[in-house]
């Protein structure tokens, strides 16, 4: 399978919905030479221009960047997506068998996941609530 770049990412999403890229620009407040030179891949958007495609294009930045293949990942693609990054090394060698794994199972691990991921986000808040009320 042919990864796509960036720019072409960006081209078939805002095809996808139908949007000219003189629509897409005015959208993100830069200019539609902006948005052409990034499908053609003579430039690439900042961090914060990918963030707000995201949230217009309701995909994941992991997406743009080409670290996953499609749009929309299964649970299964988003834990193996984790596994094969570095800094989860050693939790990959304790999910090797991952490809045996039911769709229960890979569930089970990706709610844990979203779970801690939201408890930390939750702690993040409240700690932010209670230093602004010291």
């Amino acid at each position: 399978m042919c990864k796509m770049c960036i720019g072409e990412k960006i081209r078939c999403l805002r095809e996808e919905k139908n949007m000219t890229q003189k629509q897409l620009a005015e959208i993100l407040g830069i200019s539609q030479q902006a948005v052409g030179k990034w499908e053609k891949g003579i430039n690439e958007p900042d961090f914060e221009t990918i963030v707000k495609l995201c949230d217009i294009f309701g995909v994941a930045s992991d997406y743009i960047l080409g670290r996953i293949e499609t749009a929309s990942p299964t649970p299964k693609e988003q834990i193996v997506e984790l596994l094969k990054r570095p800094e989860f090394k050693d939790a990959a060698i304790a999910f090797q068998d991952y490809h045996d794994w039911t769709e229960d199972e890979i569930q089970s691990i990706a709610d844990f996941i979203e779970g801690k991921r939201l408890l930390k986000e939750k702690k993040k808040l409240s700690n932010y609530i209670f230093l602004n009320l010291e």
